[in-house]
């Protein structure tokens, strides 16, 4: 009796077990066995100069000679993304993304939001940083000689104005923290851009004439944020292409079509805070459109942005339990080398008045990584960051350009060799591109083992 007694209770300690896993399983589902617990919160701040107080050159066009702004056709924003994630045993991981419409951001600039930002968590290694690279946002912003001569006198006020428009973002994101779900979905759109190294290319007037004949870039990112209700609070669009419709023409502040598309994807989902970072934008620019002016061309082509970032985001499967780590690395970059001037070399004293280091940035969200370049990569160079974060078991990995640093283009060595504008942009040589990769892949090392 006792030997039937005690198998009894065994089988009946095994089938509450099987219910348990059932249960937890069912109540999991796709979320799996870590239940990471997810918050995120939103910030925006405008961060339009006035034009009427101050005399702002617009960033972008050398051929605009440092003529100041006129007016203001749109608004400019920076937005923030804030997001933690907080494991089964309270280890905490912060991070925050932040988009601005700028042409450019720079290490001075993020120095000076990190130290605003720096009493509410954040550090060098969560602290993505981008631009939108409009090239009707303001000047003057940077410090660095070459820069200074090519767009603009450096502006100290319009500097710590932008600093602490950014860092106000970052405020209102960390203070509106909410439970979320979130997850990446990726799509190959072509239609939506052309490489601009085509024959076929007018870079004064920004159009294409024929049919296009080199190769793209044309992968599309949406992170979709939501609340427990499911409703999305945060969208995150990452697309590689020239914000550059807007020629050296105008003297208006905009955002260009990124404008656009982020008003666009709020006018339809109200309470949705929608933000654009740059993918491998370097050899990329957007088709031609049917348009009375650019600004027509601006808002037709972020339209058309707009509406395949809300299809493809429709099939995204918000989780919760989603794991979170970031890391930056830094490694000294070559002296400067000049391809137009038949490669002549820059002694590093100068050549530190660009750069000193290469800039690596990577954020991991669950199975989605965004590993950020600090310059504007070129179509292969972008295809080749994801190939490689792909066989670290990086699922879905996402270039972003234009992250935490300028330092010019970012050349492949076949482009580099075949020349051209973006390849004599490329200021630290043929070997530039490799290492920015293999330092954000570093980057991307670092935050897997967290």
């Amino acid at each position: 009796m006792i030997i039937i007694r005690c198998l009894k209770a065994q089988i009946l300690i095994a089938g509450f077990l099987i219910i348990a896993v059932f249960i937890c399983t069912a109540r999991t589902g796709a979320e799996g066995p870590y239940p990471w617990e997810l918050h995120a919160g939103t910030g925006v701040a405008d961060m339009t100069p006035d034009v009427y107080k101050m005399k702002i050159p617009l960033n972008g066009y050398g051929e605009r000679h440092k003529t100041p702004a006129g007016g203001v056709h749109d608004r400019l924003c920076t937005k923030a993304l804030a997001i933690t994630s907080i494991s089964p045993g309270g280890t905490r991981e912060d991070a925050v993304i932040v988009t601005t419409d700028l042409c450019m951001v720079t290490e001075a600039l993020r120095e000076a939001v990190l130290g605003r930002i720096e009493p509410l968590g954040y550090n060098d290694d969560n602290l993505f940083l981008t631009a939108t690279h409009t090239h009707s946002g303001p000047a003057a912003i940077d410090i660095r000689l070459p820069v200074e001569i090519a767009m603009g006198k450096f502006n100290p006020e319009l500097f710590e104005f932008t600093a602490d428009r950014i860092a106000a973002a970052v405020k209102k994101a960390a203070k509106s923290m909410v439970p979320v779900r979130a997850d990446m979905v990726q799509g190959s759109f072509p239609n939506l851009v052309r490489n601009r190294r085509e024959d076929k290319y007018d870079y004064a007037t920004r159009r294409f004439v024929g049919e296009p004949s080199k190769n793209i870039d044309p992968l599309m990112s949406v992170l979709v944020v939501s609340g427990h209700n499911k409703k999305p609070v945060a969208i995150l669009v990452v697309f590689g292409s020239h914000p550059t419709i807007l020629g050296p023409d105008n003297l208006l502040i905009s955002a260009d079509w990124p404008g656009s598309l982020t008003k666009t994807l709020e006018a339809r989902m109200p309470g949705l805070v929608a933000m654009f970072a740059n993918g491998a934008e370097g050899d990329q620019a957007p088709p031609s459109m049917d348009a009375k002016d650019d600004f027509e061309w601006a808002d037709k082509y972020g339209r058309a942005v707009a509406d395949t970032a809300a299809k493809l985001a429709k099939h995204a499967s918000p989780r919760g339990n989603l794991k979170l780590s970031s890391a930056v690395i830094r490694n000294r970059l070559p002296r400067m080398r000049l391809r137009s001037f038949l490669g002549i070399v820059i002694p590093r004293i100068f050549t530190k008045s660009i750069a000193r280091d290469a800039i690596g940035s990577a954020l991991v969200l669950g199975d989605a990584a965004f590993l950020g370049l600090p310059g504007e990569p070129l179509h292969r160079v972008g295809i080749e960051l994801r190939e490689r974060a792909k066989r670290k078991g990086v699922g879905k990995p996402v270039a972003v350009g234009l992250t935490n640093d300028w330092i010019g283009y970012l050349a492949d060595p076949e482009s580099y060799s075949e020349g051209g504008y973006e390849a004599n942009m490329t200021l630290f040589g043929p070997r530039e591109a490799d290492l920015c990769l293999r330092t954000t892949l570093e980057a991307l090392d670092k935050a897997l083992k967290k």
